[in-house]
């Protein structure tokens, strides 16, 4: 009985510390990007992408939420989410997507490094380092 107990306690513990590290896997840094040798999305490869009009799912970490993302190809820019609807601009600076939205942070600009995870799927990460969340092109 004894022995029995001290398995299933060493099970628990087990669980708990990969419980532990699968979510500190969720807080990646853009430091910890570039160590593990991925390259930040680079301004040719931006001007690329950006060149056709797109949609996008961004999941928003600081919200916790989903928007719905359209950038065209002339600049412009639209979030849909629930009721809420935003547009504003962006554009590349360096390696850097920056957009500037009418509400969205006060109408302040935002400057984003993004990281291509997979074909479809990007990591963006702010200005500071932190992740900013995830965006997901939608098939065309």
């Amino acid at each position: 009985m004894v022995d029995r107990l001290k398995f299933n306690s060493i099970v628990l513990f087990v669980a708990l510390i990969g419980v532990l590290f699968s979510v500190g896997g969720c807080a990646t840094t853009k430091q910890e990007m570039i160590d593990s040798g991925l390259k930040p999305v680079s301004e040719s490869e931006f001007k690329e992408l950006f060149s056709k009009t797109f949609e996008a799912d961004f999941y928003s970490v600081k919200k916790n939420t989903n928007v719905l993302l359209t950038y065209h190809s002339d600049g412009k820019i639209e979030a849909q989410s629930g009721n809420f609807s935003d547009e504003g601009t962006f554009w590349i600076e360096k390696d850097m997507e920056c957009s500037k939205w009418n509400k969205i942070r006060n109408g302040a600009a935002g400057y984003h490094t993004w990281f291509k995870v997979d074909e479809r799927k990007y990591a963006i990460f702010t200005s500071s380092g932190s992740k900013h969340g995830t965006l997901t092109l939608k098939e065309p």
